[in-house]
């Protein structure tokens, strides 16, 4: 693993795409593989992506379909609740910062949004959500951890009044 933490570092990178013998591939694409998956896990899988898929459509319908090019679950993200990973089709966050501090122009990114299943918060959501679907606290609960994915990244948020507001909200015993 190599930490790259500089703007500059996704550009050079796609020059030199080599490092001793081995392939140099950014961790927010989302098509890399660390191990190969089974027909059992595939299984598996399937099975949760079942069980999720309440959660994995309503994330996708709050955060909107404008930033959101998918749902998928990941139960290796630790403690976080998501984490926003980039399409193949797309520029990855380092490169748009780069792109942007040169003043260049930057299509609106769609990112892929993967799902701790594992992560304490979803038992709540689940809660929430059999009571109402439409839940205000739900949706909050859905962009502030958006919000949260965006930043664990380094990434600028859209409206940071509005997370600052939902932040003051649960310090406040909105969450229990």
């Amino acid at each position: 693993v190599i930490i790259l933490t500089d703007p500059i570092d996704s550009f050079l990178v796609q020059w030199f795409n080599e490092y001793k013998g081995s392939k140099l591939v950014s961790i927010t694409a989302n098509d890399i593989e660390l191990e190969e998956e089974t027909e059992e896990k595939k299984k598996e899988k399937e099975e949760k992506t079942k069980d999720f898929k309440w959660l994995l459509d309503l994330a996708k319908s709050t955060i909107g379909e404008d930033k959101i090019e998918e749902v998928i679950l990941n139960d290796k993200l630790w403690n976080s609740l998501w984490a926003l990973k980039t399409s193949a089709t797309w520029i990855d966050p380092q490169m748009e910062k780069m792109m942007k501090a040169m003043w260049q122009e930057v299509p609106a990114q769609k990112r892929i949004l993967e799902l701790n299943p594992k992560n304490a918060l979803i038992d709540s959501m689940k809660s929430e959500f059999d009571k109402d679907v439409k839940s205000e606290k739900l949706s909050d609960i859905m962009k502030y951890a958006y919000n949260q994915a965006i930043l664990l990244e380094w990434g600028e948020l859209e409206n940071p009044a509005e997370f600052i507001a939902m932040t003051n909200k649960f310090a406040n015993g909105y969450i229990k």
